[in-house]
């Protein structure tokens, strides 16, 4: 075989080996049922992040996600959205909670957009072959001054009616809480000092979650260009009944 052919069977064959090596590592194994996640996977104990006083993240447990949005720990999870792009972002746990649970976030506002804003906490089931979520939320539309509470639900990717507080609030700070016991799973807003449910929603226990707190805008009124929005996110206590 002639000098120059060797030469380039070589470089083919290293070029090929880093190939393999590049694609192993940017693998990312998602599950397809609770039957595939490990035992390592799931918290099992009670778990509470004061945002307020953490300079970083414990990358074992959560990872930023989103487009066209800023997060950062400083003196709280700042997550920020910018004027007339479309946003979403926020961070999700790499753990599952199973089993009955209590979760509950405070937050405050700095900015809110003039035109749709959303801050949330949502449970994902983050499975290839289907979605499911529930999630309560703040959100306004168009009047910043009348935002709302809202719970929701999806189950194969398909939602079901969305129910909303008749309660309406301008208040600057607040708390949201999820909680599943015996079967269901309710959705609360924090108004006046207490808890007030939204809607409770069956739930079997074979439906880990995964915790994701969020902020976002979308587009309610095109003559209105889209405002940032800056959220922080304070306390995170989540509850597991083990």
């Amino acid at each position: 075989m002639p000098r120059h052919a060797i030469v380039w069977l070589m470089l083919l064959i290293v070029v090929s080996l880093l190939c393999g090596s590049c694609t192993s590592h940017k693998q990312v194994v998602i599950p397809l049922s609770i039957d595939d996640i490990s035992p390592q996977e799931v918290l099992k104990t009670n778990l509470e992040e004061d945002f307020k006083i953490l300079s970083h993240f414990d990358r074992n447990l959560w990872g930023f996600f989103g487009s066209n949005t800023k997060e950062q720990i400083r003196n709280g999870l700042t997550i920020r959205t910018y004027k007339s792009v479309k946003c979403l972002g926020g961070i999700k746990s790499k753990f599952y909670l199973t089993e009955d649970f209590d979760i509950e976030v405070s937050y405050e506002i700095e900015k809110w957009s003039t035109d749709s804003a959303t801050l949330g906490l949502s449970l994902n089931t983050d499975f290839k072959d289907k979605t499911d979520e529930v999630y309560v939320s703040r959100s306004h539309f168009d009047k910043p001054s009348e935002s709302v509470y809202q719970t929701g639900l999806r189950i194969a990717g398909q939602y079901r009616p969305l129910y909303e507080s008749t309660d309406k609030t301008s208040d600057k700070n607040g708390k949201l809480r999820i909680k599943r016991e015996k079967g269901y799973v309710t959705a609360y807003y924090s108004y006046n000092d207490q808890w007030v449910a939204l809607k409770n929603y069956p739930m079997p226990l074979d439906f880990p979650f995964k915790v994701i707190l969020y902020v976002k805008n979308y587009v309610t009124n095109k003559t209105v260009p889209m405002g940032e929005i800056k959220v922080k996110f304070n306390t995170l206590r989540i509850k597991t009944m083990q």
